[in-house]
């Protein structure tokens, strides 16, 4: 009889755990750590374990289903940044992608990157694409790496996302400059973009429309990616001057969603980097070992190249300064320019706004401050804070 009750008690256990099982894998849950003092939607996540955190259940839409670790995306700092199946499945991954199915209906993308030390420059590169390249504000999206900006962001009516750098970084212990963190979490943004079905226009904010680009850019739409330029002076990968004579700079820089940069962003994601591998070196170091051979050619009276690597996987066109003026930038023709991207004007410093000032491209009041705290549409926002 005893041993009837144990192969009873045995029989009871073992479909228990099946029931449980089944019920665990049938329910689309997602676990986030979280700060305990945290009350914020967009609370710092952190996939890693740390004793101080707490794990809480988040119900995920029964539309989007969890990447599981299996998943093939890589991202372009495997050896920094979280592992990829972690980034997919983060909390504001899922906010910042419901948000754009929500309300971006074009497959192309601008992408500008915030923090609160730059919100100047950003409020003067949104006024001169509200002057100069509407359509690029119409499929805007601000990544901000601070929570205050995101909400001033909001509160204006901007599609924006807050993004944690530790919610991609794994581990800034040896890391000091907060540059490069922003940096690392731009280039993985870009890659997710991407792998959601966007092109994606990344553009530095203060690289300034003067003029609006896309005509340019549409010029281009066979290639997979429209990079701008640099001269020595900016040059960060001494390699790629060496082999072009010229420099890459992803200040404007569209890279589409295809079988071609899928390519790419795998590639990147093979290969392990050092920590100051900013992401204009990252993107060199790709089409440096693809052996990419640059091509001249006429569009319009300005100087392009077409970049093509020697297996073909994919195709860039190089921009000329002529339409993304980098280097040698001259204001008394400022009009000729698409773009105007001076130089030493976005370091963190008392200078940044007034080094803009004095190369004419700086179009917002001197009290755009005291406009923060207001609720309002996109444009009366502009046309307040514009001179």
């Amino acid at each position: 009889m005893a041993v009837v009750k144990n192969v009873l008690t045995l029989v009871f256990v073992l479909l228990f755990v099946l029931l449980l099982q089944y019920y665990v894998t049938h329910r689309e849950i997602v676990y986030y750590m979280v700060d305990k003092d945290s009350t914020n939607d967009d609370s710092k996540i952190n996939p890693k374990s740390d004793p101080n955190s707490v794990y809480v259940a988040t119900q995920v839409d029964d539309s989007i289903s969890p990447i599981t670790p299996e998943s093939e995306i890589l991202f372009p700092y495997p050896n920094i940044t979280h592992l990829p199946h972690e980034i997919l499945n983060s909390l504001w991954a899922f906010k910042m992608k419901a948000k754009l199915e929500a309300s971006r209906k074009d497959k192309q993308l601008t992408v500008v990157m915030v923090s609160i030390n730059y919100l100047s420059v950003l409020i003067n590169w949104l006024v001169y694409a509200k002057l100069n390249a509407m359509p690029l504000l119409g499929n805007l999206l601000v990544v901000c790496v601070d929570q205050y900006t995101h909400e001033i962001l909001s509160r204006k009516g901007i599609l924006s996302q807050f993004v944690n750098v530790t919610d991609i970084i794994y581990s800034k212990e040896d890391m000091h400059d907060n540059e490069l963190f922003s940096i690392i979490t731009r280039l993985t943004i870009l890659r997710l973009l991407n792998y959601w079905g966007y092109d994606v226009l990344q553009m530095d904010i203060d690289a300034i429309l003067i003029n609006n680009i896309e005509p340019i850019l549409d010029q281009f739409h066979d290639s997979d990616i429209i990079i701008s330029t640099a001269n020595a002076k900016n040059c960060q990968t001494a390699a790629a001057f060496k082999a072009w004579s010229f420099c890459l700079c992803i200040g404007v820089t569209l890279i589409r969603s295809n079988v071609n940069t899928e390519r790419m962003w795998q590639a990147l994601g093979r290969t392990t980097v050092e920590l100051a591998s900013n992401d204009q070196t990252r993107l060199t170091s790709i089409f440096l070992k693809s052996n990419v051979t640059w091509t001249p050619f006429d569009y319009d009276t300005n100087y392009y190249l077409k970049g093509t690597p020697q297996n073909k996987d994919f195709t860039v066109i190089a921009l000329p300064q002529e339409v993304v003026c980098r280097n040698q930038c001259n204001t008394t023709r400022l009009s000729s320019y698409y773009v105007y991207h001076p130089m030493k004007t976005h370091h963190v410093d008392a200078k940044h706004d007034n080094n803009m000032m004095a190369q004419e491209v700086w179009r917002i009041s001197d009290h755009w401050n005291l406009t923060l705290n207001t609720v309002q549409s996109t444009m009366d926002w502009l046309n307040e804070v514009t001179v």
